[in-house]
């Protein structure tokens, strides 16, 4: 398994570079990624002072290849046989692209957060990955509790996307799981509600529960057969208050959420969740995304 770590100037990068270690995902390969940002535009072109350019362009590239260093140190203490790699640009592209030029399975960052909404580099770099990554996405926030096991809640609607971001995180093989309570969140509008009696007459909301706390259980057979100990839980109300609610109960480490869903059942549970869950939540989060 390859994996994306970006690396922030002011050193919050510890919290995803330490909860990537903590899910022991088994990495073959791990590159530590720190973006340049371009140099600021304080007037015309005709009028900037080439030599100030490159003295900021050099003081910058220097101060890039340090944290570079103290990065790689840091993953190394935690067995990590990394790669070094500095560029330049807008970070949240710049780490999208180079996931899919280095074919990674995964990207670490750490979202820092000022209240209820992420912000600065970290914040619109994880919500930039969380929209446009080819590939799954670890976002780190808060302590490190470095070498503790990982307790999760993984967010299932049990779609057909939904399935194969089960076998997705099976495929990761985090070793560092120490258990996963499934959640299905069971939330409909008037909209939505009108489209199922309309598809399905006659259906009771019962017969749906039923439903999904059978697929709910099979997800539990996939991860007893990967070794990962799980539980599940099927609960009526709106997904992110369920979802966090799950989190306090449960005292988890970690959100485990799909990217994406764009058919009727992903409505029901995901839509914006993983996003929201990114952008607006205080706790960690594994954003899966299927390679194809």
């Amino acid at each position: 398994m390859k994996a994306l770590i970006g690396i922030d100037e002011a050193g919050h990068y510890k919290s995803g570079l330490c909860l990537l270690g903590r899910m022991r995902f088994g990495l073959t390969e791990c590159t530590v990624e720190h973006v340049l940002t371009p140099l600021p535009v304080l007037g015309p072109p005709h009028l900037i002072d080439p030599v100030a350019s490159q003295a900021y362009i050099s003081a910058a590239e220097t101060s890039g290849r340090a944290i570079l260093d103290l990065a790689y140190d840091e993953a190394c203490i935690r067995d990590m046989r990394c790669k070094k790699r500095l560029t330049a640009g807008n970070p949240a592209a710049q780490l999208v692209n180079d996931a899919a030029e280095l074919n990674v399975d995964l990207v670490a960052v750490t979202a820092t957060h000022n209240g209820r909404w992420a912000s600065g580099f970290t914040g619109s770099v994880s919500r930039g990955l969380a929209i446009s990554s080819p590939c799954s996405v670890l976002v780190g926030k808060g302590e490190l509790n470095p070498g503790k096991p990982v307790r999760a809640v993984f967010a299932m609607d049990h779609s057909d996307y939904s399935e194969a971001c089960l076998k997705e995180l099976v495929r990761l093989k985090p070793q560092g799981l120490s258990h996963v309570e499934i959640v299905t969140a069971f939330h409909m509008n008037d909209s939505e509600a009108k489209l199922l009696h309309r598809v399905a007459p006659g259906i009771e909301e019962k017969a749906l529960f039923k439903i999904l706390e059978e697929k709910a259980e099979k997800a539990a057979d996939v991860f007893a057969e990967a070794g990962v100990s799980s539980s599940w839980t099927v609960v009526k109300g709106n997904p992110n208050d369920v979802l966090r609610q799950a989190m306090q109960n449960t005292h988890a480490d970690l959100m485990i959420v799909g990217a994406q869903g764009k058919g009727f059942v992903e409505r029901l549970m995901l839509g914006s969740v993983s996003l929201h869950q990114v952008v607006c939540e205080p706790y960690p989060v594994l954003i899966l995304r299927p390679k194809k």
